[in-house]
């Protein structure tokens, strides 16, 4: 069995991969939640910008190193409708979160202007969302075409 220079046969390799792996995604989704969490609870963006800064550059490094690399995501392909799909989720997130702040929280009485802006902010997550994603999988379209035409 042929080892790296770590001393890692293949088997060893691939399970210190999906190990790390594992790692990377539960401190993603941990400092998503504690800025959120933090956030709801009424800290100001200045008290959480250390945790955002550390949340922005493991996303600008996950996002930018698959598409340099034509990779999408192992769970699902890249199609409009699949985009379409997952905007709904941080929409959804930040519509609940924002009226948990708002009407838990702060004990604000349901008024048509806070129920308004409440939608629209939920609206304009779910357009921005879908936009950077369909960006995003035309830029990898763009790639991976790239490199399937290298590789033949």
């Amino acid at each position: 069995m042929k080892k790296n220079r770590a001393g890692l046969d293949e088997m060893q390799q691939g399970k210190l991969f999906k190990i790390e792996e594992a790692g990377v995604w539960l401190a993603f989704w941990g400092l998503l939640a504690a800025i959120l969490v933090q956030l709801v609870l009424g800290m100001t963006f200045g008290q959480v910008i250390g945790e955002v800064c550390v949340f922005a550059a493991l996303s600008v490094y996950l996002s930018f190193a698959s598409l340099k690399n034509g990779l999408w995501a192992k769970s699902m392909a890249a199609s409009r409708k699949a985009n379409a799909l997952f905007s709904l989720v941080p929409a959804a997130a930040v519509g609940v979160l924002s009226a948990v702040k708002a009407f838990v929280i702060s004990h604000n009485e349901p008024r048509a202007a806070l129920l308004l802006q409440l939608a629209a902010t939920v609206v304009v997550v779910y357009a921005g969302c879908f936009a950077a994603l369909e960006a995003t999988r035309l830029i990898w379209r763009k790639k991976r075409d790239a490199l399937d035409d290298t590789e033949e």
